[in-house]
């Protein structure tokens, strides 16, 4: 037990620095992004990509930052091949998940998450491939941008099939390290048992009050999709997303429209500007102490370390649409990027309690037995580690927006409109693009910074 201790005790003393200061550096990247200033957020996300080992741990996250900053500052070739070793990695990382068995990869079970590589969420892949699409549009390469929303539509349909694979992969490892160890054999009862189900939701109540959508489903990419095949003259595929849609977001009057529109084949010029506000929540670490039967019928309680995620503020809750200063149109909600990931955290939280369960049961016999050995350097030792060891996962793609929202208006058509706050600041003047489809794409991040705006034509067939 001696090397063990020894070997993963190194393991963690650089996962605790590295994690404190990765955390640092990540809210780092946030704070840049949020204020706009993408240059600098560009240069910062390339110092910390790791160009020695092209998987490690980090990288992932911090290609999707990469990406998202040359987004913004309107390097859209950089932001393709950026995107595309994101889209590389995590597929590397799936995959190996998948095929290698987590038993050996002592690191990763005996310590916490972060010592795993960051594989993505589903809305990650979805995200980044909206962006790709966006980035495609502002080229006029309609080719790729039919492909990007092809594969973000499919991602959508493939995530509960590979999710659904990863847990079963999970949970058969699990069991087959249980049989090993002095450890109750079966966790995924314990975590759904009604016990630990009540500490929970005493520690994190606002789990059970999420709002959620369907599982792994962006409700703007869906949206937007079908925008774009409108534009592009692929009807059947416009009203089937622009249905899906109007059933997911009943309450926005302009999604509703458009598939009126579209049933009743009306498809005069018109404009439709999605506006990124706020700030995509943050994953923050808690202590739980739960209790667990071990070392013959005793009841003895190990901490776990989890992730709860916490809402950040929002922007302007609507933007006014103007020509020649008579409103023409204002913004509503049209889906919440918050909602979504708080859809898949909860969907995703019932096997990140039972890993970091089994680790702490793992780290508990371990202490057990170097108490037993009469060693108190050992038995400190162990001590030690367990403590360093236990920490939650809180890697997440912050500087996604908190929600998007939707104004559509006929284009008369007008040469240049302008937006104005709720509060009647102007805060921007666009010139149309002289097509029958436009998209004007708005970030504003916080109340504090200026916005990010961007122009597209939506199809060729224009």
């Amino acid at each position: 037990m001696k090397p063990l201790l020894f070997s993963t005790g190194l393991t963690v003393f650089a996962l605790l620095f590295g994690a404190c200061s990765q955390k640092t550096s990540f809210m780092e990247q946030d704070r840049l992004q949020a204020a706009g200033n993408y240059n600098e957020a560009i240069i910062h996300a390339q110092k910390k990509i790791n160009k020695s080992d092209k998987s490690a741990r980090d990288n992932l996250l911090w290609e999707l930052y990469l990406g998202q900053s040359y987004f913004f500052n309107e390097e859209y070739a950089n932001t393709l091949s950026v995107f595309d070793e994101a889209e590389r990695l995590m597929k590397y990382h799936r995959e190996r998940l998948l095929s290698v068995e987590f038993a050996k990869d002592v690191g990763a079970l005996l310590s916490s998450n972060n010592a795993r590589p960051y594989m993505g969420n589903e809305y990650d892949g979805i995200m980044l491939n909206t962006y790709k699409a966006l980035a495609y549009l502002y080229q006029k390469d309609y080719a790729g941008a039919r492909v990007e929303f092809n594969r973000a539509i499919d991602r959508q349909r493939r995530a509960k099939e590979f999710f659904s694979a990863l847990i079963a992969k999970e949970k058969e490892h699990l069991e087959k390290e249980q049989k090993n160890k002095n450890i109750p054999s079966d966790l995924s009862e314990e975590v759904q048992s009604e016990r630990y189900q009540n500490i929970l939701h005493r520690n994190y109540p606002q789990l059970s009050s999420y709002k959620l959508y369907p599982a792994f489903v962006n409700p703007m990419t869906n949206y937007l999709a079908a925008l774009f095949a409108l534009a592009n003259g692929d009807k059947d595929k416009a009203e089937f997303l622009l249905k899906e849609s109007a059933a997911m977001l009943s309450e926005n009057k302009a999604v509703q429209e458009d598939f009126e529109s579209l049933q009743k084949d009306e498809s005069g010029p018109r404009v439709w500007l999605i506006y990124e506000e706020g700030l995509a929540p943050v994953l923050n670490e808690m202590r739980i102490d739960f209790p667990v039967w071990i070392f013959t019928n005793q009841l003895n309680y190990v901490s776990l370390a989890l992730p709860r995620m916490q809402e950040r503020s929002g922007a302007f809750e609507k933007l006014l649409v103007r020509h020649d200063g008579e409103q023409i149109a204002q913004t509503q909600m049209l889906s919440s990027m918050e909602r979504v990931m708080q859809t898949e955290f909860k969907k995703r939280y019932s096997s990140i309690v039972e890993r970091a369960l089994y680790s702490a049961l793992v780290k508990s016999v371990l202490q057990h037995s170097a108490n037993d050995s009469g060693n108190n350097l050992l038995a400190f030792s162990a001590t030690l580690y367990t403590l360093l060891s236990t920490q939650a996962d809180t890697r997440i793609w912050t500087s996604l927006p908190k929600n998007f929202h939707l104004a559509s208006f006929e284009n008369k058509p007008y040469e240049r409109v302008d937006i104005y706050t709720p509060s009647g600041e102007k805060i921007a003047s666009i010139k149309l693009l002289p097509v029958k489809y436009t998209l004007i794409y708005v970030k504003i991040a916080t109340l504090a910074h200026l916005p990010k705006i961007a122009i597209f034509s939506l199809g060729e067939t224009q």
